[in-house]
């Protein structure tokens, strides 16, 4: 199971035609051969509904839904980590507003804020809650979320998270800092929350009426794709959980094409819709500059990606959800942006039919993404289990600041009692354990395997430990558990 559901495809490519200017000619003598795209990889994906709309010059000039139940304008979808750029939009908001500056101190504002380096708490600055260059580990502290951690419990983790690389000198995906980001909107907007700032300043004002931010947003609306994940090998309709939504600003929007076109015209008229400014175009594009360098072709910006197609610059970003995953693109020079939106989680088809569109469109001979991203998919293969008896001394009980009591018996079975989570430990080395839900949303979705555990039995002056790892693929968080009794 992977539980760091957003993947930012990069991008280096020596593409062999000069891409074209593009206008609504060119867009409506790409679209047949862009629907049928589309409709390949959604096939070829196993997706069970998608639905894409292109926005040029103020208007959705075309959308269709894919499907055997096609979604309308109206069908919701979660959009996962397109939800970033929401959030940048706030900050700059606040900015606007006369609020504390991209440069200003977090802990200056939010006093509650540590990183485990105490230089790095002092340094981290506003624009830095967004730029996904914390020094964490990729997708550090995501899988709290999915097990029922809340937002608050995440936030105050953040200290005890060992960095990885030093702070802004490198590109790591972390959800997190995006929760504190929100936080401060609040406070900077004298609202209850983050939600609410969103509400009054960008949903009401862009009449974005069936956009919400719950796992019930989602589930209460009759006019909404239910997610769907691939389990032992097939596409299963899975349960609305916990994760993205307890990251709030990070990833937890829900949305549908009617209202994430008005998003996306208020981009592309670089704060202005319908004549009437909501954010200011300097602060605004503010957060659609680079902060982080990837390579010689891509940066991130603040809750967007920005490269580069044979001289043709694409602003985009990608939301993934345990169900769900979304593309939005953006070419404001030239008044043009896509909304794809899908309900299948943990594949990068909405990227691949997102790229490319803005290569048919420029009349570019681009590779095949869906075909690539598909050669490249790498299925779910954890290290076998071993035939192995565990000691006794594992048995007992642990604490961690950031996990709270975590307990340990025969079985083995570990339960983390603060989120009533329930896991075994497969054996899959000396001492060293798969932990795999075996109660809660996780195990109900067939998501189990939630991270690693390895123990260390009592020396001469040191008490038994229990070190767990919490991610996949060398993403994630690290916690050093003592003995207790």
């Amino acid at each position: 199971m992977r539980i760091s559901f957003v993947c930012l495809f990069l991008l280096t490519l020596i593409l062999p035609t000069q891409a074209q200017e593009v206008d609504e000619a060119a867009i409506k003598k790409a679209l047949p051969a862009y629907e049928a795209y589309v409709e390949k990889a959604r096939l070829d994906w196993g997706v069970p509904q998608v639905a894409v709309a292109v926005v040029y010059k103020d208007e959705i000039l075309w959308w269709q839904g894919f499907g055997e139940k096609k979604p309308d304008q109206e069908t919701v979808f979660a959009i996962g980590s397109t939800t970033k750029a929401f959030c940048a939009a706030t900050l700059a908001m606040m900015v606007d507003g006369g609020g504390p500056g991209w440069d200003a101190r977090v802990v200056d504002h939010y006093p509650e804020f540590a990183m485990f380096d105490p230089w790095v708490t002092r340094e981290f600055q506003v624009k830095d809650l967004l730029a996904q260059h914390s020094g964490l580990a990729p997708q550090a502290l995501s899988a709290l979320g999915s097990m029922g951690y809340s937002a608050e419990r995440i936030v105050q983790a953040l200290r005890w998270v060992e960095p990885v690389t030093s702070f802004r000198s490198s590109y790591a995906y972390v959800n997190s800092p995006h929760i504190v980001a929100g936080e401060l909107v609040a406070k900077w907007a004298g609202a209850p929350s983050w939600s609410d700032v969103l509400q009054e300043k960008i949903l009401n004002p862009l009449g974005m009426t069936t956009t919400t931010w719950t796992a019930e947003g989602l589930d209460d609306n009759p006019n909404s794709a239910t997610g769907h994940a691939r389990v032992d090998g097939k596409v299963k309709a899975i349960a609305t959980g916990p994760f993205p939504y307890v990251f709030g600003p990070a990833g937890g929007m829900n949305s549908n094409l009617h209202d994430m076109s008005r998003w996306v015209r208020l981009q592309l008229g670089d704060g202005e819709f319908e004549g009437k400014r909501l954010i200011s175009e300097q602060n605004l594009k503010v957060t659609r500059s680079p902060q982080t360098v990837l390579n010689d072709s891509s940066f991130y910006c603040m809750g967007w990606l920005r490269v580069t197609l044979q001289g043709q610059t694409v602003t985009w970003h990608n939301g993934g959800t345990p169900g769900h995953t979304t593309f939005v693109g953006l070419q404001p020079e030239n008044d043009l942006g896509l909304i794809v939106l899908s309900n299948l989680g943990g594949t990068q088809m909405p990227d691949a039919v997102g790229l490319k569109f803005f290569e048919m469109v420029h009349r570019i001979d681009g590779p095949d993404y869906s075909a690539q991203f598909l050669a490249r998919r790498e299925a779910d293969e954890p290290k076998p289990t071993i035939e192995a008896q565990p000691s006794q001394e594992l048995f007992g009980t642990y604490h961690h600041p950031a996990l709270g009591t975590v307990t340990v018996s025969d079985g083995p079975t570990i339960q983390f009692l603060e989120v009533g989570l329930k896991a075994s430990l497969q054996p899959i080395g000396p001492n060293l354990f798969r932990i795999q839900a075996q109660s809660g949303w996780l195990s109900d979705i067939g998501w189990g395997a939630v991270g690693e555990a390895l123990f260390a039995p009592a020396g001469l002056s040191e008490p038994s430990t229990l070190t767990v790892f919490l991610g996949e693929d060398d993403q994630g968080s690290r916690f050093r558990l003592e003995r207790k009794s």
